[in-house]
């Protein structure tokens, strides 16, 4: 019996190494643009705590091998937020390297949204934070704001009651001096937590920015409708989602304009950075998609 499939020659070898090499560099080179921001992402410390349907599990020696936002592989510690009774149980969000890198740009549009208000205006930015998760984005946010005394009033609109008493028992030492004292108004960067659907209830007037992150999926196929729905609802002055590098991969540009997002993508470095993250995720080529949406 012999292979239908034509032998690989000698040339062919060398293409597709080729081809291989330029993946991995293309890949470390998103990284490294990512990894250029100001403001970089850190890795909150928890203790393992459980309210109502939820469970948030920490374990430091232990640590796992996954893929970063960019495809590389990398090991993290046991970090996650798991539903574990009521509809759509699972892992919810996990603190790893991609979940960092998958928030930098937003830590740095909302830190320099804020920045700009008050510095040009002299009054504190209204934030509004989609999803509180594991509060990684929230911490993280207050550690910046609090560092450079930029004051802020920062709305998070959470579904479940239970995941802020986790994360008020959870969050350890400074993350989570940050997290309670500004919910109770030590700090001017004052944190208003809503319990509700924030696809349904009434929206806040006057919001300088909002970040949105409550789909249990990477790069769910509702998060640009969806985000579509709170861009007309809410009408912020600015809007970013997590994961729109996928989007933005796909439409270009004309996504960040359709929604106002706070990233700027006119940078075809920051395009390009996108088209990896898109290919290392769907495992799809970004070609391929473009492709088939013209048809």
């Amino acid at each position: 019996m012999t292979n239908g499939n034509p032998p690989i020659t000698k040339m062919g070898a060398e293409q597709i190494l080729k081809a291989i090499d330029q993946r991995e560099q293309a890949k470390h080179a998103a990284r490294d643009l990512f990894a250029s921001f100001p403001l970089q992402p850190a890795m909150p410390s928890y203790k393992p705590f459980e309210s109502g349907e939820w469970r948030l599990e920490s374990k430091d020696g232990e640590k796992s091998l996954a893929k970063d936002y960019f495809g590389i592989p990398v090991s993290s510690p046991t970090r996650a937020l798991k539903k574990i009774s009521g509809s759509d149980t699972g892992l919810w969000m996990s603190i790893t390297a991609m979940e960092l890198q998958s928030h930098t740009i937003h830590i740095n549009s909302l830190v320099n949204i804020a920045e700009k208000k008050w510095r040009e205006e002299g009054e504190p930015a209204r934030i509004v934070i989609g999803g509180l998760g594991m509060g990684m984005y929230l911490v993280n946010c207050l550690h910046y704001l609090y560092e450079r005394q930029i004051p802020a009033n920062i709305h998070v609109i959470e579904l479940s009651k239970d995941v802020p008493t986790i994360l008020a028992n959870s969050l350890e030492g400074y993350c989570h001096d940050l997290f309670t004292y500004s919910m109770e108004g030590y700090f001017s960067q004052e944190v208003d937590i809503i319990v509700g659907n924030i696809l349904e209830i009434e929206p806040i007037e006057d919001v300088d920015y909002m970040y949105v992150d409550i789909w249990q999926d990477l790069a769910s196929e509702k998060a640009l409708p969806n985000s579509r729905q709170l861009v007309e609802k809410w009408k912020p002055k600015k809007y970013g989602y997590w994961c729109e590098e996928f989007d933005v991969a796909i439409n270009g540009n004309q996504i960040a304009e359709e929604l106002n997002l706070a990233q700027n993508y006119d940078d075809e470095k920051i395009v390009k950075a996108c088209e990896v993250i898109f290919e290392a995720n769907a495992e799809i080529p970004i070609a391929a998609v473009k492709a088939k949406k013209q048809i």
